[in-house]
C-alpha cells in the first residue's frame, strides 16, 4: 500500500494498493482492508522522512513502513509475524522505487484515494514465499537441508560403528591384540571430535 500526505490540503490519501487476503475468511476481508487504510491515514503524518518502522500487532501481524527521503510518501507492508523483516523492507524498497519512477510527482495532482496501477500484485506474488524471493534466504534453506542430511549420515555412521564393534567382539579369527587395537582407535576417535 502506498500512501502520502498531500502537500496542499494535509490529508493522507492512498495512491496505490493491493491485497492478498486468501488466508482470511470472506466476512473479515473488508474489515481488514479498512483497518489497513485507517493505520495508513493515521501514521503517515507522524513519520519522519527517510525512516523505516516495524510494528508488531498482538504477536500475529507485522506492519513494515518505509518513508521516502524526499517527501511524505510511505509504503506499507502488512504480513504475519513470521515473515522476515529484511525481505519485507526489500519489497518496500522496490515498490517505492517503482512508484517514484512510474508516477513521480504526478501523485500530487490527486487529492483523493486512487489506485494507480504500478504492479503491486506482481510484488505480492514475487514476495509471497520469502524463501523464493531472496538469494540469502534460499542459500540458508539449502544450508539447513544439507545440515540435516549431514547429521543423518553421521548418525548412521555411528550406528554402523557400534555394529562393527559387536562383530569384532564376536570374531574368533582376530587375535586379542587386534581387538585391543580396534577398541583403542575407537576411543581415540571419540575423544578427538565431539558431535553436537
Amino acid at each position: 500500500m502506498v500512501a502520502a500526505k498531500h502537500p496542499t490540503d494535509g490529508n493522507v490519501y492512498i495512491y496505490s494498493r493491493d491485497y492478498e487476503l486468501s488466508s482470511f475468511g470472506f466476512f473479515y476481508k473488508n474489515t481488514i482492508k479498512e483497518s489497513f487504510k485507517f493505520l495508513c491515514r493515521e501514521s503517515v503524518p507522524l513519520l519522519p522522512y527517510g525512516t523505516r518502522h516495524t510494528v508488531v500487532h498482538e504477536d500475529q501481524f507485522t506492519v513494515h513502513v518505509l518513508v521516502s527521503e524526499k517527501q511524505q510518501l510511505a509504503v506499507f507492508t502488512f504480513c504475519d509475524s513470521s515473515y522476515p523483516r529484511r525481505i519485507a523492507f526489500k519489497a518496500c524498497d522496490e515498490v517505492l522505487e517503482l512508484f517514484e519512477s512510474k508516477v513521480g510527482e504526478d501523485w500530487i495532482k490527486h487529492a483523493s484515494d486512487e489506485n494507480i496501477d504500478i504492479g503491486i500484485s506482481s510484488f505480492l506474488k514475487k514476495y509471497k514465499d520469502p524463501k523464493m524471493s531472496d538469494a540469502l534466504t534460499k542459500a540458508q534453506g539449502k544450508a539447513d537441508d544439507i545440515k540435516i542430511i549431514l547429521h543423518e549420515n553421521i548418525r548412521k555412521l555411528l550406528e554402523r560403528g557400534e555394529n562393527l564393534e559387536k562383530l569384532v567382539d564376536k570374531s574368533k579369527d582376530l587375535s586379542e591384540q587386534s581387538k585391543l587395537f580396534f577398541k583403542q582407535t575407537k576411543k581415540m576417535n571419540k575423544s578427538c571430535c565431539n558431535i553436537f
